[in-house]
């Protein structure tokens, strides 16, 4: 099972889209192409088939555009969504027979199609895997991860991904395109924005005003309150409400995967402490 064929030529694919993920299904082998502007030099693009929108469990297809600018396709498992993905090899029978049908660059259009076939598992069933058995009758959610390749042309970690709304199913044809990816990197600059706004402005004002304001207007009062405890609770309420921009919205476009866990539940102790700081 070769990772790498010689680089072809290839008509003129589109170019107006991102990615267009193209899959068909004939005498048991599902043929999926998949056609990129989007990948760099020394850069990587991953298709994941997982059973959910998280990486871990997942069944990996990368193409690669080496330094060199020849392109490569290879075979992973991500067993877990913390951990390095796992090669394929000839022998790991997890699901189909995967082969290289043809790979290229055209006009800056990295190119890769391959094969999967031959799903008839013949290992123990009660074997435990790393990762459930690809199968052509599951509906998968489609996870799309691109990342740097180091100088060695090794997987760096992704710096963008993106879930997609529609589900594949290898036996069955069919064809997603993706025209951008900007929204991803849109709500992540957002949200590294919006903190520094947060903690950089509105959470130093309000210690000011407690710590400098509460005994300079001692007797000034609004709605009962005295005016810097007023601004100080308006200001931490503001900072709390904004925090929540990325705990409820986690998984817009797909900007978290599993390691984001930790810095949602950081998000979510900041909030807490801004609102109790705020009452």
């Amino acid at each position: 099972m070769p990772s790498v064929v010689a680089t072809t030529t290839i008509s003129p694919q589109r170019t107006g889209a991102a990615l267009v993920l193209n899959w068909t299904y004939v005498d048991g082998t599902t043929t999926i192409a998949i056609a990129t502007n989007y990948l760099g030099t020394s850069q990587w693009l991953g298709i994941g088939l997982s059973l959910d929108d998280r990486m871990g469990n997942d069944h990996v297809f990368v193409c690669q555009r080496l330094s060199d600018d020849t392109i490569q396709l290879q075979r992973f498992i991500n067993p877990n969504g913390h951990s390095y993905p796992t090669l394929m090899t000839a022998d790991s029978n997890l699901g189909g027979i995967f082969q290289i049908k043809r790979i290229a660059l055209n006009n800056g259009v990295a190119y890769c199609e391959f094969t999967l076939s031959n799903f008839i598992n013949t290992a123990d069933r009660r074997k435990k895997r790393s990762v459930s058995l690809l199968s052509q009758s599951t509906q998968y959610i489609v996870l799309v991860a691109i990342g740097s390749l180091d100088s060695s042309n090794s997987l760096v970690q992704h710096f963008l991904t993106h879930v997609l709304s529609q589900t594949i199913q290898l036996n069955q044809p069919g064809i997603i395109t993706i025209n951008n990816f900007e929204g991803s990197v849109v709500l992540i600059r957002a949200h590294g924005i919006i903190m520094l706004f947060i903690w950089m402005l509105c959470v130093s004002t309000s210690i000011i005003l407690a710590r400098y304001f509460k005994k300079s207007w001692p007797t000034r009062k609004i709605c009962d309150k005295p005016i810097w405890f007023a601004i100080h609770r308006l200001v931490m309420t503001f900072a709390a409400i904004m925090t929540t921009y990325r705990v409820y919205f986690p998984d817009i476009n797909a900007i978290t995967t599993s390691d984001d866990d930790d810095h949602i539940c950081m998000n979510v102790t900041c909030m807490f402490s801004k609102t109790v700081a705020s009452v």
